[in-house]
C-alpha cells in the first residue's frame, strides 16, 4: 500500500456538447471537401487538353458511383 491517496476526476462530456463537435467537424469536412473538388475542377479545366478531358470525366464520375454506392450501401 502507498501513502499517497491517487484522486479520480471523471469528466463528463453533455451528449449536447458531443454533438455540436461531431457538426463542426462534419461541416469542416464538407466545406474542406467542396474547396478541393472546385479547385481539382478549375486545374482540369485551364490545364487537361479537351481530348483527356472526356476520360477524365468518365474516370472522375465512375469515382464518385463508387464513393456514393459504399455511403449508401456500408
Amino acid at each position: 500500500m502507498s501513502k499517497y491517496k491517487i484522486k479520480e476526476y471523471n469528466i463528463i462530456i453533455s451528449p449536447r456538447s458531443d454533438l455540436e463537435l461531431r457538426r463542426k467537424g462534419c461541416l469542416l469536412r464538407k466545406m474542406l471537401g467542396v474547396i478541393l473538388g472546385l479547385t481539382g475542377a478549375i486545374i482540369l479545366v485551364e490545364f487537361v487538353p479537351i481530348k483527356i478531358w472526356y476520360t477524365v470525366l468518365f474516370i472522375l464520375i465512375v469515382i464518385f458511383i463508387v464513393i456514393l454506392c459504399q455511403y449508401l450501401f456500408y
